[in-house]
């Protein structure tokens, strides 16, 4: 199991376990119930935020520490 809480300031890479593309991402929240993430999606050209279920999300690699 992540512990999302751990990962709030890093950038990662993900997937949704429902599709095969690969997303680069920062960790911006956590709610306090830690079933759902906020992540800072850069898709290129255009950056977002979104909440997501924890159960959704795929961690594939941690990029960097925390600095």
């Amino acid at each position: 199991m992540v512990e999302w809480k751990k990962l709030v300031g890093k950038r990662i890479l993900f997937k949704y376990f429902t599709g095969q593309m690969i997303y680069e991402a920062r960790v911006v929240e956590v709610s306090p119930s830690g079933n759902f993430v906020k992540l800072r999606i850069f898709d290129g050209i255009v950056e977002r935020e979104e909440w997501n279920h924890r159960d959704k999300i795929e961690l594939l690699e941690v990029l960097e520490e925390e600095e």
